[in-house]
């Protein structure tokens, strides 16, 4: 499963999630968790968006849509059904450094690998879209 957040380190997340499932023979699920409350036409831009990534990957690529009250939750509830979660990992700040975050919770708990990326750059949508993904600008 490669939780997509819609955010900076969603194209390193891909690449990676890419890289690990065509050398294994593997296949993606690009998962995005919404609110409950989330309104037709933001579930379908966020579909959307996980199929322009999907369309990148050489690996076969399929999409899951989960809405719920919490993500956390949902991600470890569901983690069973995979081998392997990826996503990006947020910079942590001083409270949770000392109380655990989100992702720890994810860490701990999930009944499958767990692998997290932090980007250091961010590679803009636009440019995403226009050439394709950062590993097949790197590779030949």
């Amino acid at each position: 499963m490669v939780v997509i957040k819609h955010g900076k380190h969603d194209q390193l997340v891909v690449d990676t999630a890419d890289h690990l499932a065509d050398t294994k023979g593997g296949e993606l699920v690009f998962a995005r968790f919404m609110k409950i409350d989330s309104n037709e036409a933001q579930i379908a831009e966020e579909k959307k968006y996980l199929e322009m990534l999907s369309e990148k990957t050489v690996a076969k690529a399929s999409v899951a849509m989960f809405l719920c009250e919490n993500e956390v939750k949902k991600i470890i509830k569901n983690s069973y059904e995979y081998d392997l979660i990826v996503l990006g990992a947020p910079h942590r700040s001083r409270f949770g450094r000392f109380f655990g975050t989100e992702m720890d919770k994810i860490l701990e708990n999930a009944n499958c690998s767990v692998v997290t990326l932090q980007a250091n750059f961010a590679a803009p949508l636009s440019e995403v879209k226009e050439k394709g993904s950062i590993r097949s600008r790197i590779e030949p």
